[in-house]
């Protein structure tokens, strides 16, 4: 399939993009979280090649914001394979909102983001290491807190965790981690999931 829309899975890491990719990217962010990146990729690439038929501006923003307007964007959603209809209609519905005067997606925290609904510790993080340089935060999935309960870490759950307390203490953990190997949570993020998503 060829589209503007398209995420490449093997580029995630990416400090340079345009508004435009910026917008794709933390729609991507949102939708795959549970899902595997290969499926999410073609999925929303489809979803804003559909919208952009009824939009003149082809940012992915715009194409939703017309969706909303025109009333379509529960059913473009639901008619799509993105799945969790009733998360993304809403995350859709305020990323669109907010960005136009609350949510700067270039400087945000991830606390900002996490006020979107549908947007938790995880999301808001891999938005964060993987769209700007220098960022240290982890992106607590399965494969790192693996990594962390192989290197001797009591008490790593083996989903991520749902509390703040929990999210941020395992989290100096991992970054810890990250100072002794010398790299950038980018870069680290992505050799682990390499390794350990085969």
């Amino acid at each position: 399939m060829k589209s503007r829309y398209l995420i490449d899975p093997n580029d995630i890491s990416k400090f340079n993009r345009t508004d435009e990719e910026l917008e794709l990217f933390i729609l991507f962010s949102v939708c795959v979280a549970g899902k595997t990146a290969k499926q999410i990729k073609v999925a929303l690439a489809e979803f804003l090649e559909r919208g952009s038929k009824n939009s003149t501006n082809k940012s992915p923003f715009a194409i939703i914001d017309q969706m909303v307007k025109n009333n379509t964007l529960f059913d473009n959603i639901k008619n799509s394979s993105l799945g969790k209809h009733y998360v993304l209609y809403r995350a859709f519905s305020e990323l669109v909102k907010y960005t136009k005067n609350v949510i700067n997606l270039r400087t945000c925290t991830p606390q900002e983001l996490e006020q979107i609904h549908g947007i938790g510790f995880k999301t808001s993080r891999f938005f964060i290491v993987h769209s700007r340089p220098s960022q240290k935060y982890a992106i607590l999935d399965t494969h790192i807190l693996s990594y962390l309960r192989e290197k001797g870490y009591d008490n790593i759950p083996k989903i991520t965790p749902g509390s703040t307390k929990k999210y941020n203490e395992i989290e100096m953990i991992f970054l810890k981690e990250l100072d002794k190997e010398n790299k950038s949570a980018a870069q680290f993020d992505l050799e682990i999931w390499n390794e350990r998503s085969r």
